[in-house]
């Protein structure tokens, strides 16, 4: 079960970067809809997929190892939730280097 529901939020979050990273784009440039997809497809869905891999593996050795089950309520779990987004960050550091190397990804 836990299986299932991080497969469907790593779905909406790929939606939602998608999103979010379509509508960023500059609206002046002469591009059309399918590209401007697709560009933002390109600058964000590897990064996204390693950071979300990242948090998946370490709540997944969080809850074998120190939380045994999924509570919210105690703050344990959202102590770990907060390692596991520094976890996310550090693995995507390297795929967001890549994807800047390839100039995929404009440096701002």
């Amino acid at each position: 079960m836990i299986w299932q529901q991080a497969a469907i939020s790593l779905f909406i979050s790929l939606l939602l970067l998608l999103l979010f990273q379509f509508f960023s784009l500059p609206q002046h440039e002469k591009k059309s809809f399918w590209q401007r997809l697709s560009l933002a497809f390109k600058r964000s869905a590897f990064p996204l997929l390693i950071c979300q891999a990242g948090i998946f593996l370490f709540m997944a050795l969080a809850l074998k190892f120190v939380l045994q089950q999924i509570n919210p309520s105690r703050s344990l779990f959202w102590f770990m939730l907060q390692l596991a987004m520094m976890t996310g960050f550090v693995f995507s550091w390297p795929a967001n280097h890549f994807i800047i190397k390839r100039g995929i990804n404009p440096v701002l």
